[in-house]
């Protein structure tokens, strides 16, 4: 499973490709930086770092593009090089933003709590204001939205 994120001057980039890094060490996958890629939250970034993972000559069998513009540059790779989702490539997304389950097939994407954090937010500049102390960081728990962009692997 390769991954694309974003710049390492983005926080959520550095603390997604964190989350993925534990997840597959967790699981006793090892981690291959090779399969690594980071770029700008951009439909053309995914669409070029795609390209890069999906010509190998071991390209993965997945790809964990850590936010759905992303996806949407993986999705078009994959219809250039004809490999179909999820049959030759399954793709996962993050955000959840509404177009990402009207792509075909629709995206299994993470879906973050924007409501919730949205008004943390505000109750944070409220709070800085009135001269109270801040947590400058909050984790918020987010949830998998399975949809029709994941397989188990051809070889399997």
């Amino acid at each position: 499973m390769a991954t694309i994120t974003g710049p390492t001057s983005v926080m959520c980039a550095n603390a997604r490709l964190d989350g993925y890094r534990n997840a597959l060490t967790e699981a006793g996958i090892p981690v291959q930086e090779k399969y690594i890629r980071r770029g700008e939250f951009t439909q053309d970034s995914g669409y070029t770092l795609a390209m890069d993972l999906l010509e190998q000559d071991d390209r993965p069998t997945a790809i964990f593009a850590q936010s759905d513009f992303l996806a949407f540059g993986v999705y078009r790779a994959a219809h250039v090089l004809n490999l179909r989702i999820p049959q030759d490539l399954s793709v996962i997304g993050y955000d959840d933003i509404p177009t990402s389950q009207l792509l075909t097939p629709p995206l299994t994407t993470i879906a973050q709590p924007t409501s919730q954090m949205a008004a943390a937010a505000v109750h944070m500049i409220q709070d800085y204001r009135a001269g109270k102390s801040v947590d400058e960081r909050l984790i918020m728990p987010t949830s998998l939205v399975l949809r029709e962009s994941t397989a188990a692997p051809a070889t399997l």
